[in-house]
Order: structure tokens, then sequence, then C-alpha cells
């Protein structure tokens, strides 16, 4: 099916290719953060993150 469509490109990645996508680093780091935390709301979340992630806090985990 692909061979027969001169204007494809297939390119195979690897399944899981951290390296390829930074945002995977961004994530574990969130979701290791936030582990077993139940927000109330929207914004009890959003002051989770900014206690957490916040520019006086260097190093949150």
């Amino acid at each position: 099916m692909i061979a027969g469509r001169d204007w494809l490109t297939v390119v195979r990645l690897p399944s899981h290719a951290p390296d390829l996508n930074p945002t995977e680093g961004v994530w574990s780091w969130v979701k290791h953060g936030l582990a077993n935390t139940a927000a109330r709301d929207v914004d009890h979340l959003a002051d989770l993150m900014r206690n957490a992630y916040g520019p006086s806090n260097s190093n949150p985990i």
C-alpha cells in the first residue's frame, strides 16, 4: 500500500525515543512531582503547580 503512493514518505521511528521528543522528560518530571495529588478544581491544581514548580523552587523533585 505504501509502495503504491510515491507522494508518501514513511519514516519509521522507535516506539519509545525520549531523545527525539524532549517533552517526554518534562511529562516525567511533572508526573513525578504530582504523583498521588488530587486537586479539588483547576485553580487548586494551578496553585499546586506554582508551589511545586515556581521560580523560587529550583529543585522540586
